[in-house]
């Protein structure tokens, strides 16, 4: 554990134990009835966990009277350490001392009080409850007896990553296990032995941040507006564009009118986040998806082709209450035949926008090479492979003139997203075979 990472988990712990016990908590460290040296013993595991350290467990006790019984709450810090808690507190302390609480249970007052806190703090409690400070003092002997025991636990050899892949790789699995710890702790090692540029790291934070469903952080960040100027990678991009949506766009869909929320979505997102939406690349989103179909709506001459394009995409009820009325004003656009609108988005470097509006014109090079642009653009493997297709059963003459005149932006294309070794061959031998058949005389 780095020093910067240290430091957060102390200042998280001592918030804790602050708010912890503070009133409307009657019990204190030194209030616990038994033996001196078992509540010294307790005293000491309360300051290890304040100057951060989150390898062990926390025992925090809750009293709404002095003369009361005491909720305890046994504290770890991810949920895995929380499962094999609870099966060690059964085995140390059990019905012979205390009276177990399943997760379950209707909260009570000491519930209301001390989860919340533990919840904001990220740690995961499992609670039990004594009824008197004789009680008291034997489950502080037991955890000072369970404390000794698990210092002097072997540790276990571990997988330790040693590649950046294999952090990388430590990274995504501790987020779909939802231990933030676990995450934090390889986007340290990444920083510390591979010398990951603060630029990164803050797209690591932003990856954290949408697993744990924290929007609003990802949006009030002071560095996003920097961000939005920089090629994301696909994931954060797509973190960026829903955490925007989410907090900024998603309320207002319960509104009875559309101008209301296509308004909202000018000001906090179209305008300040412009540059997303040159290409949403392999995003699939929801969030991104509605994003894209209500930029549409706001421009100067909103395309059928576009729009359909995007509805498709989406489930019925996408968009909440509002979203008969946004099918209905997206069925309501023209459908324009014509390469002028393709060509205006091309040049404004809307690539999925040009995309759509290419897609459905008939073959000409102008088409195919406007095509093949959006396709290495987007950075879309689906895209790259139908414009190659396309291009294929394209006339001769259309292909061959494409293929002169994009033949760099083409081989790039083809090299990008590994055309199958049997699929270049077929276009290779098919195109020789055209060279070499005999014209009609």
């Amino acid at each position: 554990m780095d020093s910067t990472e240290r430091c957060e988990n102390a200042s998280g712990a001592q918030a804790l134990q602050a708010a912890f016990f503070a009133t409307p908590n009657t019990c204190t460290p030194s209030s616990l009835g038994g033996d001196e040296l078992d509540r010294c013993a307790y005293e000491a595991s309360l300051r290890h966990h304040a100057a951060g350290e989150t390898e062990y467990a926390i025992l925090l006790p809750y009293r709404s009277r002095a003369d009361g019984p005491t909720a305890w709450y046994a504290c770890a810090a991810s949920p895995q350490m929380a499962l094999a808690l609870q099966e060690e507190m059964h085995a140390f302390l059990g019905p012979s001392y205390v009276n177990e609480r399943p997760s379950s249970r209707m909260h009570d007052e000491a519930d209301q009080y001390a989860l919340p806190l533990i919840e904001q703090a990220r740690w995961h409690a499992i609670r039990f409850d004594t009824p008197n400070s004789l009680a008291d003092g034997l489950v502080l002997r037991q955890w000072r007896l369970y404390e000794e025991l698990l210092r002097r636990r072997p540790r276990a050899a571990s997988y330790v990553p040693s590649t950046f892949h294999q952090l990388r790789a430590s990274f995504d699995r501790a987020l779909l296990a939802r231990n933030e710890p676990g995450a934090r702790a390889a986007i340290a090692t990444l920083r510390e032995r591979f010398g990951v540029s603060a630029e990164n790291r803050r797209f690591l934070e932003i990856r954290l941040d949408a697993a744990f469903e924290r929007w609003d952080a990802i949006v009030e960040h002071p560095l996003l507006p920097q961000l939005l100027h920089l090629q994301l990678p696909p994931e954060t991009y797509g973190d960026v564009m829903e955490a925007l949506y989410r907090v900024n766009v998603q309320p207002y869909e319960a509104v009875t009118t559309l101008d209301p929320l296509l308004e909202q979505f000018k000001e906090t997102v179209a305008v300040s986040a412009q540059p997303l939406f040159s290409t949403r690349r392999t995003s699939r989103r929801p969030a991104v998806l509605k994003s894209f179909l209500l930029y549409e709506l706001l421009q100067p001459e909103p395309q059928l082709a576009v729009c359909e394009h995007l509805l498709q995409e989406l489930p019925p009820g996408a968009f909440g209450a509002i979203d008969h009325l946004i099918r209905e004003t997206c069925a309501q656009q023209s459908l324009v035949d014509d390469i002028a609108p393709a060509i205006d988005a091309l040049r404004n470097e809307q690539f999925d926008r040009a995309w759509d509006l290419y897609w459905p014109l008939a073959d000409s090079v102008d088409v195919l090479r406007g095509l093949i642009a959006c396709a290495r653009e987007c950075a879309d493997p689906a895209k790259a492979g139908a414009a190659l297709r396309r291009l294929e059963a394209a006339a001769e003459s259309i292909r061959a003139a494409v293929e002169s005149a994009s033949a760099t932006r083409l081989a790039n294309l083809r090299a990008s997203y590994g055309e199958p070794a049997y699929q270049r061959n077929s276009l290779i031998s098919s195109t020789a075979c055209r060279a070499n058949r005999p014209t009609a005389t």
